[in-house]
């Protein structure tokens, strides 16, 4: 439910041309400016327009990954090679003596 608000805010606030066109009354065609294939509305920008899936949405994925990792490690007592979680490149398999933290990627 909390996830619908969220969405349903975002739609609002950003000036997508769905929302434009449905909420605004404008002349605006409604159709996504990236693919323009399907209605431009957030949830279809972060999770489903097929332009930015071939690369966005992978970089996205490998910086919620790093995050991950990071705490992961933060919290396993794993040694780190940087302070900050951006600039990590996660490692396939880090081990420490008290624990192994794998970590999966997409292999390209």
């Amino acid at each position: 439910m909390i996830i619908i608000i969220i969405i349903i805010t975002q739609d609002v606030s950003l000036q997508t041309n769905c929302h434009a066109t449905e909420i605004l009354q404008t002349e605006t065609d409604s159709k996504c400016r990236l693919c323009k294939q399907f209605d431009e509305k957030v949830e279809h920008i972060i999770l489903a327009c097929p332009i930015l899936a071939k690369e966005q949405y992978i970089k996205r994925h490998d910086r919620v990954r790093a995050k991950l990792y990071c705490n992961t490690c933060k919290e396993t007592g794993l040694q780190l090679d940087s302070d900050h979680w951006y600039e990590q490149a996660p490692k396939l398999v880090e081990t420490s003596h008290d624990c192994k933290v794998i970590t999966l990627r997409n292999e390209q």
